[in-house]
């Protein structure tokens, strides 16, 4: 494919993505993290004790009794979600990221997704070739808290963002777009390892300042001193005064932090819950459009994203995506070029899961289709960026 083609690709990364890497699907995510608070927990820790309030809540609520195994975790966080939520321990909520339960486990997400992230230098052929196809214009929405395909990038010097617009001023009402540059931008829709948000230190800061305290440094690992992990915004440029991507950053060396003695930070991650929406209003401009978006695109593709029912509202998004993309323009010419067939990828075994995956597209036109079921590996990375129509 000539460089100077450019699609304007949407492209949709689930777990399914990074499996090859050594990045675990969500079934042993699930398995590893009940093991952690089974085996590296005192009986009185609050993420041991809120596991055992919450069976004791299925037990009396649904009348199901089950064991720590058999815990379905996205419901067990979710348990956890609405309680923060809605302040239900009153004085005892413990912060705004979360009660102390809910901290442990993006901890423990955190260091187990990113032990688990091949280094630089390490990283399979397959996501440096994927990494290299990737044009200016092509947009990346991932659902996965791993920095792998940032680490691909990195390592073939390709220029990438991490939020969808960059400005060349603002004010009041409006902003100018910096259309100068020529990147790629990747969506982390569920946050990431690497991220920590700052609003909480702020809001500290500024109550300190409030009562004369001004010489008076909020506890916190990365903010307190940002000589030892040297965050960055991930934005850059003029930015809204309000806009919540301010307060998120990104640190350059995640395997400094993981490796480190002291108590970890919380990462900016939506843990696994069918309530995760709550937590999502500092990314809410990765959605904004969204519902409007694939008409004009000219590729689109999804690997490794079964549409788990715990993320209901994917569903949603990604039906408008498909919806827009195969029935809007779909025969027209744009300047000598036409829509390529949607490219879905994910490792399919049998026809009876075949069928359950089809089930949940149900909602997509499989004659503008190609159906890889071998996962993402070297031989599908070309079907992603083929040119079919």
């Amino acid at each position: 494919m000539a460089d100077d083609l450019k699609y304007g690709r949407i492209i949709i990364l689930g777990a399914g993505f990074s499996v090859n890497a050594g990045l675990p699907l969500g079934n042993e995510l699930s398995r590893a993290l009940i093991k952690h608070i089974q085996v590296d927990h005192e009986k009185d820790s609050p993420l041991t004790l809120d596991l055992e309030t919450y069976l004791y809540y299925r037990q009396r609520a649904d009348g199901i009794k089950i064991s720590p195994e058999q815990v379905d975790i996205e419901d067990f966080v979710s348990y956890l979600d609405i309680e923060h939520f809605l302040g239900l321990k009153g004085s005892d909520t413990w912060s705004r990221e979360g009660n102390k339960g809910q901290i442990l486990i993006k901890r423990f997400i955190g260091k187990y997704i990113h032990e688990r992230t091949p280094l630089a230098g390490s990283i399979p052929q397959s996501y440096l070739d994927f990494a290299s196809q990737l044009q200016p214009g092509d947009y990346v929405l991932t659902f996965n808290y791993d920095v792998l395909l940032e680490r691909s990038l990195d390592q073939i010097n390709r220029q990438y963002k991490l939020f969808p617009t960059r400005y060349t001023s603002v004010d009041e009402h409006s902003g100018t777009v910096d259309t100068s540059r020529e990147e790629i931008t990747i969506l982390k829709m569920h946050g990431s390892v690497d991220w920590f948000e700052k609003t909480s230190f702020n809001s500290m800061r500024e109550s300190f300042i409030r009562q004369g305290h001004e010489d008076m440094i909020p506890t916190h690992a990365i903010f307190a001193d940002e000589r030892k992990f040297k965050p960055k915004p991930i934005v850059d440029g003029p930015r809204y005064p309000d806009d919540p991507l301010i307060d998120i950053y990104r640190i350059p060396d995640p395997d400094f932090f993981y490796c480190h003695p002291e108590p970890l930070e919380t990462p900016w991650i939506l843990p696994p819950s069918h309530s995760k929406i709550l937590y999502s209003p500092s990314v809410h401009e990765f959605w904004y459009g969204i519902g409007q978006a694939g008409g004009w695109n000219l590729g689109l593709a999804i690997i490794g994203f079964s549409l788990p029912k715990h993320d209901e509202y994917l569903r949603q998004a990604v039906y408008s995506l498909v919806r827009n993309y195969q029935e809007s323009w779909w025969d027209d010419d744009f300047a000598g070029k036409k829509k390529c067939k949607i490219k879905i990828i994910d490792h399919i075994q049998d026809d009876e899961s075949k069928q359950r995956f089809k089930d949940r597209y149900k909602f997509v036109d499989w004659s503008k289709t190609e159906l890889v079921e071998t996962g993402f590996n070297q031989s599908s990375v070309n079907t992603v960026f083929t040119i079919d129509h």
